[in-house]
């Protein structure tokens, strides 16, 4: 380029600085995915028409790897390989292109569009502690699925943020009176400080209605001794809500604990609705909120950031009223 002429390798060093190298980087990568679809179709990457662009916007749209406003990289990517060898850029000022973007867009729009989080009712937490309660001496399954459910809902929590709780962090202590939670929340667990949540088991009456906690930690303390008992020889498993030789728990788990208990306790959201793993977290918030646990206490024990409205946006649904239920998982709030 430019043979001989003074001047030519200054020109060439400016060309290859006009982007970061990140963005070569990112053009390489995408460009490299488009010519690997083009050859999969038996089409040419080089020069590329616009339909072929075309049919790529759909290939991805069917694989739902991409979102129609994050697009514009590819197909930056895409003609600038096509400008730096001259070639017509094929993905510019091509009318019905646009429209396919367009077109997906409001398709993607439909499809995100989500009710807010539906809260469970405080009584169904109560019958999930019955029917684990009610479990044969070394169904552990079900008094694993039982406690997480019911420990989540103590603390508003994240089902990532119950899955992740560790053996060690977790204690009941009777002689304090405290069950003990050492919580890690999304995107902080390389935090040293975490927050620890003392949930008091010597609680009194609150309005009447005696605390769920002193049989929610007799529940815990009934699964570890059998959970240990089961292990026999092999070390204690990592993570609290683990089983001796199972894999670490995963959010998904926690998904199937939830579906599983729900479905044999037959408890149903009203046609149309659902309850989901955010339904938890929901009903905590709600019911503190509706027998007037102070906002400090709720933002604290759910992990929301200060400040942030996150919890009183989609958490909180302020037509949740009091009931017994509620205060005797929440009273001591």
């Amino acid at each position: 380029m430019g043979g001989s002429l003074r001047g030519a390798a200054t020109a060439v060093q400016l060309l290859e600085g006009a982007l970061a190298p990140s963005t070569y980087g990112q053009y390489g990568r995408l460009f490299a995915e488009f010519a690997e679809y083009c050859e999969q179709e038996g089409v040419s990457p080089l020069p590329a028409s616009p339909w072929t662009v075309m049919a790529y916007v759909g290939h991805l749209a069917e694989r739902g790897t991409w979102a129609a406003g994050s697009m514009r990289p590819i197909f930056s990517a895409i003609n600038s390989v096509h400008r730096d060898l001259e070639f017509d850029p094929p993905a510019v000022g091509n009318h019905f292109l646009t429209r396919v973007r367009r077109g997906l867009e409001r398709a993607q729009a439909a499809l995100g569009t989500r009710d807010t989080r539906v809260p469970l009712p405080a009584s169904a937490a109560l019958r999930v502690l019955e029917d684990a309660e009610a479990a044969a001496e070394h169904d552990l399954r079900r008094l694993r699925r039982g406690l997480a459910v019911l420990l989540a809902a103590l603390f508003c929590g994240r089902q990532d943020s119950a899955v992740h709780l560790r053996s060690c962090d977790f204690d009941v202590d009777r002689a304090g009176g405290f069950i003990w939670l050492r919580l890690s929340e999304k995107g902080k667990k390389h935090l040293v400080t975490r927050r620890v949540v003392r949930l008091p088991i010597s609680q009194q009456s609150v309005h009447g209605h005696a605390s769920l906690l002193p049989r929610v930690a007799a529940l815990a303390e009934r699964y570890l001794a059998v959970r240990e008992a089961a292990g026999g020889e092999h070390a204690v498993p990592e993570f609290l809500l683990q089983l001796p030789g199972e894999p670490r728990p995963t959010t998904r788990h926690m998904e199937g604990w939830l579906d599983s208990v729900l479905a044999d306790l037959r408890i149903r959201a009203p046609p149309g609705f659902a309850y989901q793993g955010h339904s938890i977290r929901s009903m905590g918030a709600s019911c503190m909120s509706a027998i007037g646990v102070d906002r400090v206490i709720i933002h604290f024990l759910g992990g929301w950031a200060r400040g942030s409205a996150t919890m009183e946006r989609d958490y909180i649904d302020p037509t949740v009223m009091p009931s017994p239920e509620a205060f005797m998982l929440y009273g001591w709030a």
